[in-house]
């Protein structure tokens, strides 16, 4: 939304704000329903499935902390992310 606001382009305000918003609020609503009934997603106990969303959020966070410690260490690692 940030790009669309503040490059110059012909777009709308529906297509430059109220579509991007309606997304989210859809991307966030899939998030929390998967993770609510994801013993569901899994067809395991909820042991197995909340051991799952750990191991999930394990990487999640294991991948923020790699990222800002490349950011912090080797800047011109970090800047050729998603670049190659």
């Amino acid at each position: 939304m940030r790009y669309m606001r503040s490059s110059d382009t012909q777009e709308t305000t529906w297509r430059r704000t109220v579509i991007p918003v309606l997304a989210a609020i859809g991307l966030g609503a899939s998030l929390v329903l998967g993770i609510v009934n994801f013993n569901l997603l899994t067809g395991g106990s909820q042991t197995l499935s909340n051991a799952l969303l750990v191991v999930i959020g394990g990487i999640f966070v294991a991948g923020v902390l790699t990222a800002a410690a490349l950011k912090r260490l080797q800047p011109s690692v970090y800047q050729r992310i998603g670049r190659q």
